[in-house]
């Protein structure tokens, strides 16, 4: 995910190719800066043993809310278990220092329950539609099991003034249905997130094989101003948007964010393998073009 906060570029991302586990940020004026060679990076959230923050630290999003910065992320205590939490910056504090941020908070359902009972809830992002907030994440239940559910997209509704609790009972956005969402043993929908354009909101998400060159971006499209919780209002594409055979030498591209730039224009953030036998994900990004009709493009090239 790059933000851009106060004139300046932020990067956070998943870590875990070496076993490092917490949330490393990475600041620069320039967009290209943030990949230098001498960057800097700092951890805003390390390993908490007593509050439960042991493992799987993953898909750290920041937002803004109502004017306030948020970072929604997963984490899993000693069990392997990861849910959703969220975590506030201070007013006029520093994303850079840890002691700036509010103490994480797992995200629970408008009982002051956990999201579920049973099951794992990942990748959660919020989606604007006119006034009203909903929350999009990724649940599954009865891993290893013949019941196994698959990863699927749940979505609620939640005050962005307490974005801690959901308002609203999660339905099941979107299950993992198409042949690109269900491969090499892999039954996904996950890491949703959106942009919106020309009052239209656009919210990708990840099916397939995570790990491997498989892994493909779909997209569910509604417009602004619509009831997200109905489930009517949504139109799901039958194909991927970016997959393996979008951008030479990039494959299973998947897990991505979206972002605009000082100019406007917009970005997509995600990770992809160099080649068909790579396993271990990289990060990149690239610029996102419209047609005429105002339809996104993901396969635009520098050449």
């Amino acid at each position: 995910v790059v933000l851009l906060w106060k004139d300046d570029y932020y990067f956070i991302a998943t870590n875990d190719n070496e076993n490092d586990i917490g949330f490393y940020v990475r600041k620069a004026h320039e967009l290209e800066d943030l990949f230098a060679k001498d960057v800097k990076t700092y951890k805003i959230l390390d390993k908490d043993t007593e509050n439960g923050f042991v493992q799987l630290f993953r898909a750290p999003e920041f937002h803004v809310l109502i004017g306030s910065l948020y970072l929604l992320f997963t984490v899993s205590d000693s069990e392997w278990n990861p849910q959703c939490h969220i975590m506030k910056l201070k007013e006029n504090g520093d994303i850079l220092n840890p002691k700036d941020w509010e103490k994480p908070i797992r995200v629970r359902r408008a009982n002051g329950g956990f999201l579920s009972e049973k099951g794992i809830n990942i990748d959660m992002t919020p989606v604007k539609s006119g006034e009203r907030y909903f929350y999009v994440w990724s649940h599954r239940k009865n891993i290893g099991t013949p019941l196994d559910t698959g990863s699927m997209l749940m979505i609620a509704e939640f005050d962005p003034v307490h974005p801690e609790r959901l308002i609203s009972e999660p339905k099941c956005l979107s299950r993992p249905l198409y042949g690109f969402e269900n491969t090499e043993r892999t039954i996904n929908n996950e890491g949703p997130y959106a942009f919106y354009y020309h009052n239209k909101i656009y919210l990708a998400y990840s099916g397939g094989d995570a790990r491997g060159y498989l892994y493909a971006i779909g997209m569910l499209t509604a417009n602004d101003g619509d009831d997200l919780c109905d489930l009517s209002v949504w139109e799901k594409a039958k194909t991927p948007i970016a997959s393996f055979a979008t951008i030479p030498g990039e494959y299973g591209p998947g897990h991505n964010s979206f972002f605009w730039d000082r100019d406007q224009n917009l970005w997509i953030a995600y990770h992809a393998v160099t080649s068909f036998e790579e396993k271990i994900v990289s990060s990149g990004m690239r610029r996102v073009y419209f047609e005429q009709d105002k339809t996104p493009r993901f396969d635009v090239i520098v050449e």
